[in-house]
């Protein structure tokens, strides 16, 4: 107590510090969140008939959600491209792991999570079928925005960066790759490479021969995004092409242009496997149709959507049944082919 009542004593006697001193130095005063609140709130979206876009890479799809909006959305007031044009001239002056939110003054609890979480209301790249049923998606529902990535679809390995894909997937498995081993296979089996940015995350498939079927297997090879860029929305943006180029292919939400089919031609069901002790089993859990485990393995697959959609639409009231025709010994049939894929890691 007697040192402490020194202490305080040193403390009174010192001279009182200056109100006009200069700690700059000391505080980081960079913006790293915008927020635009107006009536009008987040970005409609043609793929949510008109509810908002959840998150949305600007660097990518700018251009395309401009041209592809109805002005039908405004109805006469303040268009929300015009907060959309403000938030990428901010963001392009801020750093890159900055966001933006827009959110309408009638969700404050909308604003409130967005301020914790830094996340969009919901995962952009959750299945659409439940994004449609979510009961947090409103017309007043935010939109989340980062400057993003370029997103690209490469089908010819001879226009993949060989160097930077060995270093972003030596990186993010943190295992050594058998570099030969590993591009030997794709010369004979590859179907396209999903790329954001410079090699920061990529998603490989490729067509695996299937002996009871003239249609090969899609098979998820390899999803792979830096630790430096997971959480600031890469994954969602590299998930959601992915999607618009394999099992999602067809449908009208996946038209977005990154150098792909944009929307055009016949979804297939995609397949893929994962370490039963991987933690990202729980984020493929939510994303993918179904999921079985093969021993040390999980193994899972997303539907064609848009199959899935003409036999709904065919069938009206009835539904769809719990084994379709299509399904019959497919599971057998993709494990047999997937389980015999070697591993490409030393």
């Amino acid at each position: 107590m007697v040192e402490a009542a020194a202490l305080d004593d040193n403390d009174m006697n010192s001279s009182p510090r200056d109100p006009h001193a200069d700690y700059s130095q000391d505080i980081n005063l960079v913006p790293l969140r915008l927020m635009i609140i107006s009536r009008e709130g987040g970005v409609p979206s043609y793929a949510r008939t008109g509810f908002p876009h959840l998150l949305i890479n600007l660097t990518s799809e700018y251009d395309y959600i401009r041209d592809t909006y109805d002005p039908s959305w405004s109805k006469g007031k303040h268009s929300p491209l015009s907060n959309l044009s403000l938030a990428r001239t901010c963001l392009a002056y801020m750093p890159p792991t900055s966001s933006a939110v827009m959110v309408s003054h009638r969700s404050p609890s909308s604003l409130i999570a967005n301020l914790i979480t830094n996340k969009p209301a919901v995962s952009s790249s959750l299945p659409h079928a439940l994004l449609q049923g979510n009961r947090k998606l409103t017309r007043d529902t935010p939109t989340l925005l980062r400057r993003g990535l370029p997103i690209q679809v490469i089908r010819s390995l001879a226009d993949v960066d060989r160097a930077k894909m060995d270093y972003l997937l030596e990186t993010s498995f943190k295992r050594t790759l058998d570099a030969d081993a590993f591009y030997k296979r794709l010369e004979q089996t590859l179907d396209f490479v999903v790329v954001a940015g410079d090699y920061v995350g990529a998603a490989i498939v490729t067509n695996e021969p299937s002996p009871d079927s003239s249609e090969p297997i899609s098979y998820l090879d390899k999803f792979a995004v830096l630790p430096s860029h997971q959480g600031d929305g890469t994954v969602d943006f590299l998930w959601v092409a992915l999607h618009d180029e394999s099992y999602g292919l067809g449908h009208p939400f996946s038209i977005n242009p990154n150098g792909g089919k944009e929307g055009k031609g016949e979804g297939r069901d995609l397949v893929w496997r994962s370490r039963g002790d991987n933690p990202i089993n729980k984020w493929y859990f939510e994303r993918s149709s179904g999921h079985m485990r093969i021993g040390s393995w999980v193994f899972f697959w997303c539907d064609a959507e848009k199959r899935l959609k003409v036999e709904e639409g065919r069938r009206a009231s009835a539904g769809l049944s719990y084994i379709e025709d299509w399904e019959e010994n497919r599971l057998s049939r993709w494990t047999e082919v997937i389980t015999k894929i070697p591993s490409v890691w030393k």
